[in-house]
Order: C-alpha cells, then sequence, then structure tokens
C-alpha cells in the first residue's frame, strides 16, 4: 500500500475537510509531526488543488480541523517530551 506523507497542517486539515482522513501521525522531532494518507487518484487530485490554491473546502470545518490537528500534533509532542518513545495517533481505527 503506498502512502502519501506531510508535515503542513494546512494541507492536512484541507484534506481531512474535503474527506480524507490520515491513518497516523508520528513524530519526526521535538517540533514535527508526519501525517500519512493512503494514497489515490482522489488524494493525488486533492493535492494538486490543494497546491493550486483551487481545492473547496467549508471554512468552518477547515479551521476547526486546524484546531483539533493543533491538539493531536501538541499531544504527541507533550508525550514525547516526557520521555515516552516516539508516539503515534491513529484517526481511525482500523
Amino acid at each position: 500500500m503506498k502512502e502519501f506523507t506531510t508535515t503542513d497542517i494546512g494541507l492536512i486539515a484541507a484534506l481531512v475537510t474535503f474527506g480524507l482522513p490520515y491513518t497516523e501521525a508520528t513524530v519526526l522531532s521535538p517540533t514535527r509531526v508526519m501525517f500519512k494518507f493512503e494514497d489515490s487518484d482522489m488524494l493525488k487530485q486533492a493535492v494538486s488543488a490543494y497546491f493550486a490554491g483551487s481545492l473547496k473546502v467549508p471554512a468552518n470545518s477547515f479551521y476547526n480541523n486546524i484546531k483539533s490537528l493543533r491538539g493531536v500534533i501538541n499531544g504527541l509532542l507533550e508525550k514525547t517530551r516526557e520521555g515516552e518513545s516516539i508516539p503515534q495517533h491513529s484517526q481511525f481505527k482500523k
């Protein structure tokens, strides 16, 4: 299974708001968290549209997803600072 990864919170929030959930979030460093998505044609089109400035998502949902993602990121980074091994988070349990 191919995966798409990014640390760009704006892109992550846009993809989640568009209906593409991330599969995992992993701490890369004391200040960075990487999010993984299952690679698909829809994901590729959404990423391209995002960078072209043409991806349309509801603004309120996008804002709420930014806040939610910041919580996930801060929670994972806090666990790292507390000495836990590199933590991971899954948005959806399979």
